[in-house]
């Protein structure tokens, strides 16, 4: 019975110090934390979309190849279908410098 009571005030404790944590830090702090985080994952998504979309483009033409050597083995849609893919994925990174937050740059105010 001892061994459970301690297990509680135990959590009870790891959860106040937790939550006194959380209120230590001002609001303005976390919301620069959370917007540094989410500029990261978007600069790594968009150079993933860019390597993805290049390497697409680049198989394309592989399979373009492939379709001028058997036509039967590789249907001609299948390297056009790539190819699209391809450039939209590598404009992806493209259009991201030109809008932010859903605004495009050019109707924003220059302070």
């Amino acid at each position: 019975m001892n061994n459970i009571r301690g297990r509680f005030f135990g959590v009870l404790s790891f959860f106040w110090l937790c939550a006194s944590g959380a209120y230590a830090i001002p609001d303005g702090q976390v919301t620069t934390n959370l917007m540094g985080l989410f500029e990261n994952i978007g600069s790594i998504f968009s150079g993933i979309c860019l390597v993805i979309g290049v390497g697409l483009i680049f198989a394309s033409f592989i399979q373009y190849r492939q379709h001028r050597i058997n036509k039967l083995l590789v249907p001609i849609s299948k390297p056009i279908f790539m190819f699209i893919l391809g450039a939209f994925l590598a404009c992806i990174p493209v259009l991201g410098h030109y809008t932010q937050g859903g605004q495009l740059i050019a109707a924003q105010d220059i302070r």
